[in-house]
């Protein structure tokens, strides 16, 4: 394989984000700064580049998005197995391909865990910020109403699946979880229950769940602005 020296790269804008970062750099004083990007981070970290700031000496880019290349065009991610998308990332992807089915039950635990950990950790930083100023404008009421409109349908819908259609409790958190649309819960169900017996009622709630938001979302928000 030849690895030319350079390649006509175009970037798609991404919008002020690169600039904002790159203005950051200044703020805080940083020189001579390594920038290193990966997926659309690596996206920012190509417009931090072209910016030619003088603060930025390097710029390292892994697997980003938002790059046009002729002699690579980009691939459908979603739609390849994980054995031809080692190809893609790697140079020599042959150290790189692994499955995950052959490791120890400890390593694939670790795993489960720390991708449990960085979903919860990405969520609390895409929310946190406009949480704690939606707290600060409405005070206890709005932390309290979410806890109602959170908890309400969930004890319903338990009590419900019990009493009602006498279902299994596994099975009944499995559909909770599914329900709420929420994949982290469901590992958590199945870690709990040691066992893959949750996700039997996952698949018909989280159908369901999916429709419900995609339907109700805009109606619910057009509603609130337009009270």
């Amino acid at each position: 394989m030849t690895i030319p020296d350079t390649y006509d790269v175009a970037v798609i804008g991404y919008g002020p984000t690169g600039a904002t970062a790159a203005n950051l750099l200044g703020q805080l004083g940083l020189e001579d700064v390594t920038v290193a990007g990966n997926s659309v981070g690596g996206w920012i970290a190509a417009e931090m580049a072209i910016l030619n700031s003088p603060r930025i000496r390097r710029v390292i880019l892994i697997d980003p998005v938002g790059m046009q290349v002729p002699e690579h065009p980009p691939a459908e991610f979603f739609s390849l197995r994980m054995d031809q998308v080692f190809p893609l990332s790697f140079h020599n992807p042959a150290p790189f391909a692994i499955d995950p089915a052959t490791l120890p039950p400890a390593a694939q635990q670790t795993l489960s865990d720390f991708g449990l950990g960085g979903f919860i950790a990405a969520v609390g930083l895409a929310n946190g910020h406009a949480a704690w100023i939606a707290i600060q404008a409405h005070g206890l009421l709005l932390v309290g109403m979410g806890l109602v409109v959170t908890l309400f349908p969930l004890i319903v819908a338990t009590l419900f699946a019990y009493h009602v259609l006498r279902m299994n409790p596994v099975i009944i958190c499995g559909a909770l979880a599914g329900a709420m649309t929420v994949d982290a819960a469901v590992t958590g169900c199945c870690e709990i229950a040691k066992s893959q017996t949750p996700v039997l009622g996952v698949a018909v709630p989280y159908a369901v769940g999916n429709v419900v938001l995609t339907v109700l979302g805009p109606i619910i928000v057009a509603c609130t602005f337009v009270g």
